[in-house]
This record gives structure tokens, sequence and C-alpha cells, in this order.
């Protein structure tokens, strides 16, 4: 069964992808590389959210993982987001 941490994690490789494909771009087009540069951080900065909300979610979701370590890894994740800002 696919789990929200799965679609999470499916979702940031997704945006891997793309972050690579305007890497390529950006390489290739010296004219448009500020504007393929920028889509590719934006691109990365979304997988990052993806993969910290995939954390978020095994965490809140297995029942194995006591509360208290669930707010532990909650208050890394939104602590690391917040200084990504």
């Amino acid at each position: 069964m696919e789990t929200r941490g799965d679609r999470e994690r499916a979702a940031a490789q997704r945006e891997h992808a793309r972050a690579d494909a305007e890497r390529e771009q950006a390489d290739l087009h010296g004219l448009n590389e500020t504007m393929h540069r920028q889509s590719e951080r934006m691109h990365r900065d979304a997988a990052s959210t993806h993969e910290r909300a995939a954390e978020l979610f095994d965490a809140h979701d297995d029942p194995d993982v006591p509360e208290e370590e669930a707010v532990q890894i909650a208050d890394r994740v939104i602590g690391d987001q917040d200084s990504q800002r």
C-alpha cells in the first residue's frame, strides 16, 4: 500500500528530474540561462519540501514511532524549513 510518505518521495523525484532538465537547458541556452537556473532552484526547493513532507508523514503515520519522537522530527523538519528562508 502506498503511503503519504511514498507519494511525497515520488513527487520529490519528479521535481529533481525537472530540476535536472532545467540544468541541461541552461547549459544549452546561454541567452536564457538565468531563467533556467532560477527554475532549477525552484524545482530543487519543491523537491526538498516534498522530502520533508515525506519524513513528517512517515513519522506521523507509523504507529511504532512514539509521539514524542514524531514531535521531535516535526520540530527538526520545520526548523530546517525556516532556516532555508
